[in-house]
């Protein structure tokens, strides 16, 4: 949650909120924020009409450090440049919010998909699709 190893196989889901009004260059910040080590508190992003709007784990000291805000801050840009994207920061779970970009994004709107997608980090088990003993030796062609 804090950006530091863990002592087991993890994975993290992050929601993102997507519309037909949505940055598409959303998806390269966020591989930024990764390369940064700054990813690992947001369960949830939204990004549109100049804002951007992270939702964070209220359990994280990542998420309280100054460090932390200035780094997303440089992930989208500085203020003096005119492609510049406001960053706001929320904690599921400790405060009640409302995404003002994108209304429907609300605390409640973020806990029902977490209660679906389990959002965070959690314990990594590789999916099998299919499993040895069902598939067939000629299905492959060589």
């Amino acid at each position: 949650m804090d950006g530091k190893p863990l002592m087991v196989r993890s994975i993290q889901r992050i929601a993102v909120a997507w519309c037909a009004l949505s940055e598409p260059n959303l998806f390269l910040w966020l591989e930024d924020a990764l390369a940064r080590g700054i990813l690992s508190p947001v369960l949830f992003v939204c990004a549109r009409s100049g804002s951007v709007t992270l939702v964070v784990d209220a359990g994280s000291e990542l998420e309280r450090s100054d460090e932390f805000r200035q780094e997303w801050n440089d992930v989208f840009g500085v203020a003096e440049d005119p492609y510049w994207w406001n960053v706001s920061f929320e904690c599921f779970d400790r405060d009640r919010f409302q995404v003002e970009i994108m209304p429907v994004i609300t605390d409640e709107y973020v806990r029902n998909i977490n209660h679906h997608w389990k959002l965070g980090i959690r314990s990594y088990e590789p999916a099998v699709l299919v499993s040895p003993e069902y598939v067939r030796p000629d299905y492959f062609i060589p």
